[in-house]
């Protein structure tokens, strides 16, 4: 991939983003129910080796990084994360690596 140009056929897994809400329950408690926010194509792939040890030396838990298009109004690591099929990642940080506002990375880590 070369500066400031985005490779489509990479992004080419479909993911949803989500948002946590909070409500309450019938007991007056607070309750998080997570909803789509939107629905991106995403490049998708597992840290491992090398490139995982130094991923962790900065944010302990990442295992996976997703690139998609920016912008993304809003979006942070507190009140989103991502699904794949049946995965969940959280995100843990989001990066504008090229600093030319055209994509994000989402540094993340599954949950099992």
């Amino acid at each position: 991939m070369t500066a400031g140009n985005l490779q489509a056929g990479s992004m080419n897994k479909r993911v949803s983003v989500e948002t946590i809400t909070e409500g309450r329950d019938a007991d007056g408690g607070i309750t998080a129910t997570w909803a789509a926010d939107a629905s991106r194509w995403a490049s998708i792939r597992p840290l491992s080796g090398r490139e995982l040890f130094e991923a962790q030396q900065v944010k302990s838990d990442v295992t996976h990084r997703f690139r998609i298009r920016a912008p993304y109004s809003g979006l942070n690591p507190t009140d989103y994360r991502i699904v794949y099929s049946s995965r969940t990642f959280n995100i843990l940080s989001i990066l504008d690596v090229l600093e030319n506002g055209n994509e994000l990375v989402l540094m993340c880590k599954e949950v099992t």
